[in-house]
């Protein structure tokens, strides 16, 4: 769990941080000489429930807020800190406008210097917070009077600190791990070092990691060790402020870059947004003005645009509009929070949420991005997952690709929608197709439909044997082809007779007496499986799939022993752990792979 610091300068934040954790949040040697906190700072403590929390410190002063939105995002809590001897300061309230708009869910106020000021302007600083939280997140926050000398004072704090933090929901694990760098050095002896927040995921050492925006195109590095809240280990979970040291980039990390697992997220220059304004602007954001956006730790320039016609949102405060970004923004998915502030005037002055990513600008329908902004109003989870993927397969005429529902939400299984082929539709709509498919070739045959909804349908019918695919045509095999039917058997035979059952399509193509065609037919209608330079059976795919799948439960394990469990030398079991990785049912994470899911997925329709 990581709880961030806010508050204005001088308001004793890293003081605070000092005597709850025993530890020093300024780093630099600037800010120990000056007292002023201007980078961003960590520390951390076990709390008295056992739980053991992390600290982000952030700079106070206005001129460093970017350094303070660096270290705001995955946050699980925040620590507001005001001073008695001052109250409500600028500072202030724009840090607590921006926690509000990135949707910090809970925090603690702390009163600080209440034992140098007298018992009126202790109470006027309090009822004076309690009258500027409300309506944030804050209002409902537990408040505690401290002092630096009154060590009651800062225990009353940390078990305050305790009572939020239990109450906020445990960071969930999608699988979609992503750290934003807010740190990167190089130690003597270890390379380079990148810090930040780990939100979405777990990653373990050995693990291939993707940094995302990369100048040099695609980088793919490895984890060669994590460090967690200072300790050293083997993998590190959601709600972690965590240490890697990578290995094999083509490039430097910097700030603003995040370090994410394959191909998960999504990256673009266009940003469709639900954006809300500062409680303390009258009017929308003007169009002509200089502004800057941030999300995680990466910044850039943007030109806003509304929509023609606009209208507010669910929640009564938000607007449509379009972001064009002078750089381009990775990685990042729908349901992201950002930041927009007027440079000229230095000032946050919007903030939301993101509701489409695009390489080139696009044009959506705002009834569509109304639907998403209503769904990620749902509860984190299920209900989210299934209101986002039902608006999305609207606006896609009821079908989209897998990985391009992957990169927008996360995920591409949901109740109530099936996986078909390299698609996702919903369960009604694939009921319907199949059925209108089966009926309009009830005389033999149809022509082959071109739109992909309708072919994934095809290609499964096709799998599992009620129709062929000739050309463009498409054909109902109730009367069942006999000369394909005896072309499958021979090759099927082929195949099981093989030691081990994998060939080369030129050796299937030569011991069964058949051409290329037949097998690349055979292959897309299911009955045959592709495994890197070799061909098999999808029931003998399937005995592969169910062999790994259970040496592997309840723990990883290296390629050397899934060779043993599936019978095979290296140079046919490597392709079939490999194909397995790519189906998702493994994940290969350095020498070891772990099982991601149960072979029988019954939200993936033909998905082998």
């Amino acid at each position: 769990m990581i709880v961030v610091l806010a508050g204005h300068v001088d308001h004793g934040k890293s003081a605070l941080v000092r005597l709850l954790t025993g530890m020093e949040p300024d780093r630099l040697a600037e800010e120990q000489r000056r007292g002023l906190t201007i980078d961003l700072g960590f520390a951390w403590t076990v709390l008295p429930s056992g739980r053991k929390i992390g600290f982000v410190d952030v700079p106070g002063h206005e001129r460093f807020v970017r350094n303070m939105l660096a270290g705001c995002g995955g946050a699980n809590a925040a620590l507001l800190v005001v001073s008695a001897r001052e109250g409500w300061k600028p500072q202030t309230e724009e840090h607590v406008e921006i926690l509000d708009l990135l949707g910090v869910p809970a925090g603690v106020i702390a009163i600080s210097h209440v034992d140098v000021v007298d018992s009126q302007t202790a109470d006027h600083a309090l009822a004076q917070t309690h009258a500027m939280v409300e309506g944030t997140f804050l209002q409902h926050a537990p408040v505690v009077l401290t002092s630096l000398t009154n060590p009651a004072s800062i225990e009353r704090l940390r078990r305050a600190i305790d009572d939020v933090i239990t109450s906020v929901p445990e960071p969930g694990d999608q699988d979609r791990p992503r750290l934003w760098i807010d740190r990167s050095f190089t130690l003597p002896g270890a390379g380079r070092i990148v810090t930040g927040t780990l939100t979405g995921g777990s990653l373990s050492v050995d693990e291939d990691v993707t940094l995302a925006p990369s100048p040099c195109g695609k980088s793919i590095g490895r984890i060669r060790g994590i460090h967690t809240f200072g300790e050293p280990a083997t993998h590190a979970t959601a709600g972690s402020r965590v240490a890697l040291n990578l290995s094999r980039l083509h490039s430097q990390p910097a700030r603003g870059q995040g370090v994410v697992r394959g191909e998960q997220w999504s990256e673009g220059h266009f940003l469709h947004v639900a954006l809300r304004p500062v409680r303390s602007l009258i009017d929308l954001p003007r169009t002509r003005a200089a502004y800057s956006i941030v999300v995680g730790t990466r910044h850039t320039t943007v030109r806003l645009r509304y929509l023609a016609q606009q209208s507010l949102l669910p929640d009564q405060r938000s607007v449509i509009a379009t972001l064009n970004l002078a750089d381009i923004l990775a990685p990042v998915g729908i349901g992201d929070r950002f930041i927009l502030r007027d440079e000229s005037a230095s000032t946050t002055v919007a903030g939301g949420t993101i509701l489409a990513v695009d390489t080139t600008e696009m044009k959506y329908d705002p009834v569509h991005l109304a639907a998403c902004a209503r769904a990620l109003t749902e509860p984190q989870g299920t209900p989210r997952v299934v209101a986002l993927t039902s608006a999305f397969l609207k606006e896609h005429d009821g079908v989209i690709d897998t990985n391009a529902l992957m990169r927008c939400i996360g995920t591409a299984h949901s109740p109530g929608i099936v996986r078909v082929r390299d698609v996702v539709m919903l369960a009604a709509r694939y009921s319907e197709l199949r059925a209108e498919l089966l009926s309009h070739t009830v005389s033999g045959q149809a022509e082959l439909r071109r739109d992909a909804a309708a072919r994934a349908v095809v290609e499964q019918l096709a799998h599992e044997g009620l129709l062929q695919i000739r050309h463009n045509m498409i054909l109902r095999t109730d009367a069942r082809d006999s000369t394909r039917n005896e072309i499958r058997e021979r090759i099927e035979m082929t195949i099981h007779d093989a030691v081990p059952p994998l060939l080369t399509r030129g050796e299937l193509c030569s011991a069964a007496g058949v051409d290329g065609y037949a097998i690349s037919e055979f292959v897309a209608c299911g009955a045959l499986v592709e495994v890197g330079d070799f061909v098999t059976t999808s029931s003998q795919y399937k005995r592969y799939s169910d062999l790994v799948a259970a040496s592997l439960a309840g723990q990883p394990k290296p390629t050397s022993e899934l060779r043993e469990a599936l019978g095979l030398s290296r140079r046919f079991a490597v392709p079939v752990l490999e194909s397995l990785d790519r189906s998702g049912l493994t994940r290969r994470a350095g020498s070891l792979r772990n099982l991601r899911r149960e072979p029988s997925d019954t939200n993936s329709i033909g998905s082998s």
